[in-house]
């Protein structure tokens, strides 16, 4: 899936200014050094254990020197022109601190790319109280309170003016207390459906399901006893 994902990442890129880092959290499979001889031109940051979404992703945010940086999982494919749809949204939106494309499933079929940020109400089963409970539909360029975090595009002066991932969250909530966090900065969190993603939902936790769980829901309450 790395190489794949790569593979269409390389396709997307302007070889000449754009810059690609792969943060391996300490796998043993040899992708690392598979990686290395196949895209020389990565940058890879070698972890020596899993270090969890928002560190390894911080890792090589702190690293990078761009304009705009894509946060991309291992199981998320980028469209040729994703790129370019995803730096002209932010040339003509100045207000926009992060995006998101709308995601696909290994048929082409749509799937959830926007959300609501969570509030007791829906702890307590009341979301359909809400005058936003249900996500918006997505048509055209769109704002939205929170973004599937497969694959998400920020504008660095934005992360230097909110800060970046929070590194207490190891997996899940991240993107989504990033999300609260910028729009209580005054920034914009935007779809861009145009951006078309493949994404293999769940390829990196299948096996690991109960985990998987078990970090979503340490995740939930971390993410309201820093918002609430």
């Amino acid at each position: 899936m790395l190489h794949q994902a790569l593979t269409a990442l390389h396709a997307a890129c302007d070889t000449v200014r754009d810059e690609i880092f792969v943060v391996d959290n300490g796998s043993t499979d040899g992708s690392p050094e598979q990686i290395a001889a196949a895209f020389p031109q990565v940058q890879l940051i070698r972890n020596p254990c899993n270090n969890g979404f928002a560190r390894a992703n911080n890792q090589a945010i702190a690293a990078a020197g761009g304009e705009f940086i894509l946060l991309l999982n291992n199981d998320a494919f980028l469209a040729a022109d994703t790129l370019d749809r995803f730096e002209a949204v932010f040339r003509a939106q100045p207000r926009a601190a992060l995006l998101a494309g709308q995601l696909l499933d290994a048929e082409g079929r749509p799937q959830r790319s926007a959300g609501r940020i969570p509030t007791v109400l829906d702890e307590l089963g009341l979301g359909f109280l809400r005058r936003t409970a249900r996500v918006p539909t997505v048509n055209g360029l769109t704002e939205v309170e929170s973004v599937v975090g497969a694959c998400i595009a920020v504008r660095a002066t934005a992360i230097r003016a909110a800060g970046s991932l929070d590194n207490d969250f190891f997996f899940y909530f991240e993107e989504t207390e990033w999300c609260h966090r910028l729009r209580a900065h005054g920034w914009q969190v935007l779809v861009e459906p145009a951006a078309r993603i493949t994404h293999l939902k769940g390829a990196s936790t299948r096996g690991l399901r109960r985990g998987a769980q078990i970090e979503m829901l340490r995740s939930r309450l971390l993410f309201y006893r820093k918002t609430m």
